[in-house]
């Protein structure tokens, strides 16, 4: 059985963030894009699994909005940049 490493994201548009998990982050917003009528933009994303992105959201879940989009302001905001998009792709090379 082979397992991929996995992500979790943000990705923003129109003052909110999607906190999700993929494999691949930028295609992940790639596949958002396509039906978003805000430009998205991958703020970051660092490794993780399942358990981070549920313990993220409960974290942040009064700024949630509407599923996996939070209000990108407070803590959510200040997890959000913290995070880099050429750090952790480095570190995930």
């Amino acid at each position: 059985m082979s397992t991929c490493k996995q992500y979790v994201y943000a990705i923003e548009g129109a003052g909110l963030v999607k906190i999700g998990r993929a494999v691949a982050p930028e295609y992940r917003r790639v596949t958002l894009q396509s039906g978003s009528p805000v430009n998205l933009k991958l703020r970051g994303f660092v490794v993780g699994d399942h358990r981070l992105e549920r313990e993220l959201h409960d974290r942040f879940a009064a700024y949630r909005r509407h599923g996996e989009w939070f209000s990108l302001i407070g803590i959510v905001a200040e997890w959000v940049d913290g995070l880099t998009v050429e750090e952790q792709a480095e570190a995930a090379a």
